[in-house]
């Protein structure tokens, strides 16, 4: 039998036995988060320990867990929306890239459901996130997150298509895909 097999009849096993914390110990592979995503099958219990697991243990498996639930998003995302205010609050201590990246993606994805509060937290902690010395693909989902949070508070697209067009002028950012569809749409308003 091939490893690959093995693995898969592995996570088969685990999800049987509905067993989140192994299935995230296996690997960092798309496979093991898709099958982790299986796992949780709709269940409101099973997000809480995913996150739960993102909150509380170490790398990789907080990476795993993070991973999983910015999927979820997409496949569950009702089921994201009672912990996107705990997300909104923790994301400014995240000191992981991964749970970084991650964690945007589920805040950018519900930044209808975040507090007043909390995006005025994560406005400012996303523009030192851009202006600082993070990697391009924290201030790429930071660009983001302020972009969807400027739809309900306009008065930081200024502010955010200055903060891009300086990355792009020290060549953090290049101007293509979604960079450039963002900076189209603040030029226009």
């Amino acid at each position: 039998m091939s490893k690959k097999v093995i693995l898969i009849l592995r996570l088969e096993l685990l999800i049987m036995e509905q067993n989140l914390l192994s299935i995230l110990n296996i690997d960092s592979s798309r496979l093991t988060a898709d099958i982790a995503l299986e796992a949780i099958e709709g269940d409101p219990d099973k997000v809480a320990e995913v996150i739960k697991i993102a909150f509380t243990t170490k790398p990789p498996l907080n990476w795993r867990a993070a991973r999983v639930i910015s999927f979820c998003c997409d496949k569950y995302p009702d089921l994201v929306v009672p912990y996107v205010n705990e997300v909104a609050e923790k994301y400014p201590n995240f000191k992981n890239d991964a749970l970084k990246r991650c964690f945007a993606q589920v805040l950018f994805k519900n930044v209808k459901h975040i507090s007043l509060d909390n995006k005025g937290i994560l406005i400012d902690y996303c523009f030192k996130q851009m202006s600082g010395p993070d990697k391009m693909a924290v201030k790429y989902n930071a660009m983001i997150l302020l972009y969807n949070i400027s739809e309900d508070i306009p008065d930081i697209k200024g502010e955010l298509l200055a903060v891009i067009e300086h990355n792009i002028a020290i060549k953090n950012f290049t101007m293509n895909g979604k960079i450039r569809d963002v900076v189209l749409k603040l030029l226009e308003e």
